[in-house]
């Protein structure tokens, strides 16, 4: 059976441990959040937040009556 625990960081398969990770993915996404503050950059696709914002500005909403559903047979 292979069994992660963790986060990951252990791989066992048939209670063989196969792989036991250092735990060191926090330092590396901090080193990497340092590195884009200093550049002034970011890793951010805004690209779906510009079409929410856009469909949501052009949008109008429409009122209509309540929906009813039958049981289906």
């Amino acid at each position: 059976m292979l069994h992660l625990s963790e986060s990951g960081r252990r791989l066992s398969v048939d209670g063989d441990l196969l792989v036991d990770g250092e735990r060191d993915e926090y330092a590396k996404i901090y080193r990497h959040f340092a590195t884009l503050l200093q550049a002034g950059a970011s890793t951010v696709d805004s690209v779906p937040l510009q079409l929410t914002a856009d469909i949501l500005l052009q949008g109008k909403t429409i009122h209509v009556g309540p929906i009813r559903l039958s049981k289906m047979a």
